[in-house]
């Protein structure tokens, strides 16, 4: 099935509308715990352009799963909690990358201490497809299964990952297709027994 999704100009805009805002957050101290997290000389939180693809690309796997981005991301301008795609019972951490080819979800150095208290329990990779605002959804694993299962980058790898990063190349990631397939059962399941 196709996983590539394409953003509309509207869409992007709002993305970029809202990276702005978060630019600004960081700018004027908020969010700190969050800016203190960044791999050092990266400044993520003053990059509009990866601020603005990072967003996207939560939007496109919205898309993706046929739910309303609008309405399903949380457009507050702040820091979230590790979930950026809630469906009870999941919770998503969308990690993205802006490299057509790009072959890892990562989990950057400088988070590793904080990994067991995020709230998300599915991390899902989406990278940049080869048009304008287009993106491609990679795979997924469990949070559990990243923890018992990741690779370290070291530095004397020819991966360009900073030493530290856990990470799983994208040929060992679970298919998109289950994922969607889980969340769309788990959640006519909660319709019929009058969860929701």
């Amino acid at each position: 099935m196709n996983s590539i999704v394409n953003i509309t100009e509207a869409g992007a805009a709002r993305c970029k509308r809202y990276a702005c805002a978060m630019v600004d957050e960081y700018h004027n101290g908020q969010s700190e715990r969050s800016r203190s997290c960044q791999v050092p000389g990266r400044e993520i939180d003053q990059n509009i352009n990866m601020q603005t693809f990072g967003r996207m690309a939560e939007a496109a796997f919205c898309k993706w799963l046929d739910v309303n981005p609008n309405t399903m991301l949380d457009w507050t301008v702040g820091a979230d909690n590790g979930a950026d795609v809630v469906i009870p019972p999941f919770r998503i951490d969308v990690k993205s990358s802006p490299l057509v080819h790009a072959q890892y979800l990562i989990w950057p150095v400088s988070k590793i201490e904080f990994y067991a208290e995020t709230s998300s329990n599915i991390l899902a990779l989406v990278r940049a497809s080869q048009s304008q605002n287009s993106f491609e959804i990679v795979g997924w694993v469990t949070k559990e299964w990243f923890a018992d299962h990741h690779e370290t980058a070291s530095a004397h790898d020819a991966l360009k990952l900073d030493a530290g990063t856990w990470f799983m190349r994208a040929g060992n990631l679970w298919c998109p297709e289950i994922l969607k397939a889980t969340i769309k059962e788990a959640s006519l399941q909660m319709v019929i027994e009058g969860v929701t």
